[in-house]
């Protein structure tokens, strides 16, 4: 029996950032968050890893809005992945700078 690999969907990165969220409002005490691109590797997302960093920051920035879980929020970026899939994070930094006016 050949078993089919794993597959996500971007509703479903959206739907465990919110959970996510949710749970470090209630158990986080505040601290910093470093986040990897979930999704990107064995979760086969389907998305490219710029547009993972874009979801993951948004959603941090959406659930800010009404309340402080946390101060900061580090997306890590696996530097093997950002050569080999061509994520200029120079790019994504000016991207969040100016696209997440809160």
């Amino acid at each position: 029996m050949t078993k089919a690999p794993a597959k996500s969907r971007p509703k479903m990165l959206d739907a465990a950032l919110e959970a996510l969220w949710e749970f470090l409002a209630t158990k986080g005490e505040l601290g910093d968050i470093a986040i990897g691109l979930i999704g990107t590797g064995r979760g086969r997302v389907g998305l490219p890893r710029k547009k993972v960093v874009e979801k993951i920051a948004q959603s941090f920035a959406d659930a800010s809005y009404d309340k402080v879980f946390s101060n900061k929020l580090s997306i890590v970026v696996f530097p093997g992945d950002a050569e080999r899939f061509g994520v200029n994070l120079f790019e994504v930094r000016d991207y969040l700078a100016q696209s997440l006016q809160v």
